[in-house]
């Protein structure tokens, strides 16, 4: 998909293409599609520009539409986001050529063809934009001064949240807020609420009485209410929740400004301790928590030095130059030994090594004193299993959802620094997997294309599972997972919404054809924020603190459970909705249902990921999920169900 962008003052254009059997679109989109924080007079001056495409486009006698298909909803996108900021978006969107030429429902289609549409949108938007300038310029002051006088009538109100001490998401959370311009506070004192404590050092006010207010309570409001069950495209992306951060609401008597501490105006992660060591300190091991957001960096940095590292499956008070220090299960453990000894990681500058990722990742490393704990597991326990550095291949080509491998190599390659490789699905059963730890299958539809030797690939994999190897399935491969490599019945039919109970011959209650659309688009669930219960024991939520986690989701697929129980261990919460739209069906549908499951197969493991946790590179909360499955997967278990014991 081609993106461009036209500016004028207070006016954006966002260009795209799409199905090649379509016209031209241009907003204002479906009527009673438009997110409720967008004022009315943004919608008329939407109209009136509109007008001027419509002119344009008659004269030349091309083919448009403007009020079908597309809705003014999800913030994130680019015709909807300046919206927020008292602006004017505009969606355009151009049947697609595919390269030069190709022939269509509307005749051919060539390239040039779409090129002088996006022309003509570009002209009538500065056309537009000079015709209303002014209306343009006093919309934008008015909707600042409209927000802002709301919210100062509406009462003192912040948002108080934490990311439950993690540096490392804090600091990409208060980086988008500060470039968005939105104020951020730090906490005087401790604030309890419901339950929740948000402790001052570790938690952040962000009042509603500010410039931006708009964009604040779009960012932190849970939507569950809408005029319209049918979506383009996200229906929820309540920040927060996006993080994995806990937040309130603060209004009333609840907050004041004295409660405000100091700005925040520098997102730079907070570097963790690691300090300079004693004099004649005998260092045994170096151990750090799996807990922050970057710690897997830290275990990649060391794996690409040669460093061999542990992980802990079970809890333990280790012994520190500073006193005992507890460490949940997760925690990673690097033994320095004496060189040439098994298990020794000699000709490393450890020291060095571990300052830097102090440092950069956030992340507090302690330098332990003996091997044996003061509670919990030694350090020679076969508790701390050895890690093997990670070399995932990421399955490409047709057939395959470019978008979640994308968003998978971007957390892996920029964030994490993980070397990633890939190859064309088409190619999968002639690679030599030996060579590889972990494949990530993120299959578009749900089965291979023509294309692809699938039954090849299917025993491929299984094979090479069995020896070893982890498939990380995301969105609909997991559900071919099921059924083609662990052989779970009935798990590749399809799991669409059930009917009610008809009439006693057994035939559906007849529906008008007419309402087909709606009623079908009513049933997907298109980016609904929904929660998730975890089982915090096992290693693929190792580094969580909390069972609760938000994921999005975006399709209508369930997941068949595991006949072994220890292998469904992250289920969907009842009810499952935190925000976005959702049927009430697929309420029920979802409810105690499976999210994830991992399954050992032979020396292998198949891990399910029924929900895309690396979505569009925001969902910092889920991405837990994957890491764990490319980092620590090698630390599950073979579990059997009850009724075989």
């Amino acid at each position: 998909m081609a993106t461009w962008k036209a500016w004028q003052p207070n006016l954006v254009g966002d260009f795209h293409e799409m199905g090649s059997n379509s016209t031209f679109f241009f907003q204002p989109g479906v009527p009673s599609r438009r997110n409720p924080l967008i004022p009315e007079r943004n919608v008329e001056l939407t109209e009136e520009i509109a007008a001027h495409h419509a002119a344009v486009f008659d004269r030349v006698g091309r083919l448009y539409y403007s009020r079908e298909g597309f809705d003014d909803f999800y913030l994130g996108k680019g015709s909807t986001y300046p919206d927020a900021h008292g602006a004017v978006g505009f969606l355009f969107e151009q049947a697609s050529a595919e390269g030069h030429l190709i022939e269509t429902a509307n005749g051919e289609l060539a390239f040039p063809f779409g090129i002088k549409n996006h022309l003509l949108a570009s002209l009538s938007m500065v056309e537009g934009g000079v015709a209303k300038r002014l209306e343009l310029l006093e919309h934008q002051r008015d909707f600042f001064r409209g927000a802002l006088a709301s919210a100062e009538e509406a009462g003192p109100a912040a948002y108080v949240f934490h990311v439950d001490g993690d540096r490392g998401r804090a600091h990409r959370m208060l980086d988008l807020l500060l470039r968005h311009e939105i104020e951020v506070y730090g906490t005087v004192e401790d604030i309890a609420l419901d339950g929740r404590v948000y402790s001052s050092g570790s938690s952040w006010l962000v009042p509603l009485e500010q410039p931006q207010t708009t964009l604040v309570r779009s960012f932190f409001e849970k939507v569950t209410e809408f005029n319209d069950s049918v979506f383009y495209d996200v229906s929820a992306w309540t920040l927060p929740l996006a993080f994995g951060a806990e937040y309130d609401l603060l209004d009333g008597g609840a907050y004041g400004e004295e409660a405000l501490g100091a700005p925040v105006t520098d997102a730079s992660i907070e570097p963790g301790r690691f300090g300079e060591p004693t004099a004649n300190e005998m260092v045994y091991a170096y151990a750090f928590s799996w807990d922050g957001y970057f710690a897997p960096r830290v275990l990649n940095r060391l794996q690409r030095a040669g460093v061999r590292a542990r992980a802990a499956v079970r809890p333990f008070t280790a012994e520190t130059a500073g006193g005992p220090e507890s460490f949940r299960p997760g925690a990673i453990v690097v033994p320095v030994g004496r060189p040439g000894e098994p298990g020794a990681n000699d000709g490393v500058d450890l020291e060095a090594l571990f300052a830097e990722a102090a440092a950069a990742d956030g992340v507090d490393v302690h330098r332990l004193v003996s091997g044996q704990a003061a509670a919990g597991i030694d350090m020679g326990s076969p508790s701390l299993r050895p890690l093997v550095a990670p070399r995932p291949l990421l399955v490409t080509g047709s057939g395959v959802s470019s978008y979640r491998v994308g968003e998978a190599w971007h957390l892996l390659d920029e964030r994490f620094g993980v070397d990633a490789s890939l190859v064309d699905l088409a190619s999968l059963a002639s690679v030599d997997l030996d060579r590889y730890t972990h494949v990530v299958l993120a299959l578009g539809g749900g089965r291979f294309g023509g294309a692809s030797p699938r039954e090849a690939v299917r025993d491929r994999l299984k094979d090479w599972v069995r020896g070893g190897g982890a498939v990380l399935a995301i969105g609909p491969a997991s559900r071919w997972a099921s059924k083609e490599l662990l052989g779970w019945e009935g798990a590749g039919d399809d799991a669409v919404a059930g009917t009610e109970e008809g009439d006693p011959s057994g035939l559906p209650e007849r529906q008008r054809y007419a309402d087909y659309r709606d009623q079908r688009a009513e049933q997907l669930m298109a980016g609904t924020i929904v929660g998730v219960e975890l089982d915090l024991t096992h290693p693929l939520t190792y580094g969580y603190t909390r069972p609760e986690l938000a994921v999005i989701r975006t399709g209508e697929m369930v997941l068949p459970a595991s006949s072994d129980p220890f292998e469904n261990f992250a289920l969907y919460q009842d009810p499952p909705r935190l925000s976005g739209w959702i049927s009430p069906e697929n309420q029920r549908r979802l409810a105690g249902k499976p999210a994830v499951i991992a399954s050992r197969m032979g020396r292998g493991v198949v891990i399910q990921l029924l929900d895309n946790p690396n979505f569009r590179a925001y969902f910092y909360g889920s991405n837990r999920l994957f890491l764990n499955s490319i980092f620590l997967s090698g630390l599950i278990d073979l579990t059997s169900p009850p009724d075989s014991w």
